[in-house]
């Protein structure tokens, strides 16, 4: 009877140690979940979904705006244009760690970051399709319960399209964001 009682509590304090051992490990490393965002600069909507701890996918879709020079009948001029876009973002959170030794938020996606992004976008009115390609250096941070502020600025090729006519561009990648994260 004694061995069984002394197997029992064995058993207990093993298994207490290791389930301690786990929720401190999962303390110090949050773990993040998919967000939501509601960007009101860019007119759209999105989500950004966790890959791995320090990378994510950022999938946008909405209204954007586009100031660009052209030249029509030997004058050039600054052309403004509003369009549907779709955009796709792998995001490298490279100071995540950092943040998380000095005790700085890294919830819902909080910091400095490195960026791919991919995006579409239609004009109909100007009979114009652009696919663009970039990278960029950005930073997120949230506020209150449900605001978001974030940017992102770098360089970035482009593949435009007028009719049957594709030209390539270099053109400066930039994303504002501003609004609410669920």
């Amino acid at each position: 009877m004694y061995k069984c009682f002394r197997l029992v509590y064995l058993l207990i304090l093993f298994a207490s140690n290791v389930l301690y051992g786990q929720s401190t490990t999962n303390d110090s490393i949050p773990k993040q979940r998919t967000v939501f965002r509601i960007n009101l600069a860019g007119v759209g909507v999105g989500a950004e979904l966790p890959i791995f701890p320090k990378l994510s996918t950022y999938l946008e879709a909405g209204m954007g705006y586009n100031l660009q020079f052209v030249e029509e009948q030997g004058k050039t001029r600054l052309r403004s244009d509003i369009f549907p876009f779709f955009r796709a973002q792998a995001r490298y959170y490279y100071s995540r760690n950092k943040r998380i030794a000095k005790g700085k938020d890294v919830d819902k996606f909080t910091g400095e970051f490195l960026s791919i992004t991919t995006s579409y976008l239609s004009d109909t009115k100007n009979k114009e399709n652009v696919i663009g390609i970039g990278g960029g250096f950005g930073f997120q941070s949230h506020f209150k319960k449900r605001g978001f502020v974030g940017f992102l600025i770098g360089p970035g090729v482009a593949w435009q399209s007028r009719g049957e006519i594709w030209q390539l561009r270099v053109y400066l990648n930039t994303w504002l964001g501003l609004g609410f994260a669920f």
